[in-house]
């Protein structure tokens, strides 16, 4: 995976994001195979809003465990 530094937050992001809206409407255990799938292919970024239906709810449990690895964005 492509990573990009970004000074300001002293962090190093993947190039690619996860779009929260991907879980949006999926069962948690799809929810969470779709999580674990990104991290497993490099994603450390994810990205969610209140407007993508029930993604927050499902993102949360997914990223449980695993937030000290990836760099998340809750857009409001």
């Amino acid at each position: 995976m492509k990573m990009v530094r970004i000074d300001k937050l002293d962090y190093t992001l993947s190039k690619v994001a996860f779009g929260g809206i991907i879980v949006a409407d999926e069962s948690q255990g799809d929810a969470n195979n779709y999580v674990a799938e990104a991290i497993d292919a490099g994603v450390n970024y994810f990205d969610v809003a209140p407007t993508y239906s029930n993604a927050e709810e499902r993102l949360g449990p997914a990223l449980k465990g695993k937030r000290k690895d990836v760099w998340t964005r809750w857009i409001i």
